[in-house]
């Protein structure tokens, strides 16, 4: 190849930085070790040690595919055959697979107990951060935000914060979802959010517009130009 090293290398941490989706093919070989090793420590400075890496080895046939974290990413189980695929800050694991949200509006009803959440914020009558006077506090965990006790985007159909379906019921669960909780969450979504919302129905008219906010505050995108 008669590309330089510092130029691939240049290129592929605008992409990580950029948290597109990137593909290696070819990665290494019996000879041509350093690319891989350049292209590891790019992943583990730009994202973590505990990013997500798709292994597909078309030595196989079928291909064998395989997730492994980049920490565990060691040159035995990659060869010249393999393509690596590297997910971006909102992929997650779903049976054996990798998954990146591409996110679509999921339409349903506003819930009472959220109609009337949403009321209060819009009154201004929803405290900021910790509710402690709260009869249920912690519903979580100690220390989280209640500011959204109620979910503004539900059911958002993104399992890369912790929801998922409930199988064969089509109900979105979002008992794991603690995002919504965290202290920087809440400090990119709520003045947004509170220039997004006039009325609680617009948790339904402007759902495109809230979950492009979510999609922002996950990415650490400016969540006031969406």
């Amino acid at each position: 190849i008669l590309t330089p090293l510092s130029e691939i290398e240049k290129k592929l941490k605008y992409a990580l930085e950029a948290n597109l989706i990137v593909a290696i093919y070819n990665p290494i070989s019996k000879t041509r070790k350093e690319p891989f090793r350049r292209f590891k420590q790019c992943v583990i400075d730009i994202k973590s040690e505990d990013a997500l890496i798709g292994i597909v080895d078309s030595t196989y046939e079928p291909a064998k595919e395989t997730i492994v974290k980049v920490k565990d990413l060691t040159e035995d189980i990659v060869n010249m055959s393999c393509t690596l695929i590297v997910g971006n800050d909102i992929t997650y694991i779903q049976e054996g697979k990798l998954i990146t949200p591409r996110g679509y509006v999921i339409r349903s009803q506003i819930h009472p107990l959220s109609q009337n959440h949403y009321e209060k914020f819009l009154n201004g009558e929803i405290p900021h951060g910790p509710n402690r006077e709260c009869e249920y506090y912690p519903c979580h965990y100690d220390g989280q935000y209640c500011d959204f006790c109620y979910c503004p985007f539900y059911p958002c159909g993104d399992s890369s914060t912790g929801g998922e379906w409930i199988k064969g019921k089509n109900v979105w669960n979002c008992k794991e979802c603690m995002w919504l909780h965290e202290k920087d969450s809440v400090e990119c979504l709520r003045e947004p959010l509170e220039n997004i919302l006039e009325d609680v129905e617009d948790l339904k008219s402007k759902k495109k517009t809230l979950l492009k906010l979510r999609r922002a505050c996950l990415l650490k995108n400016n969540p006031n130009d969406l």
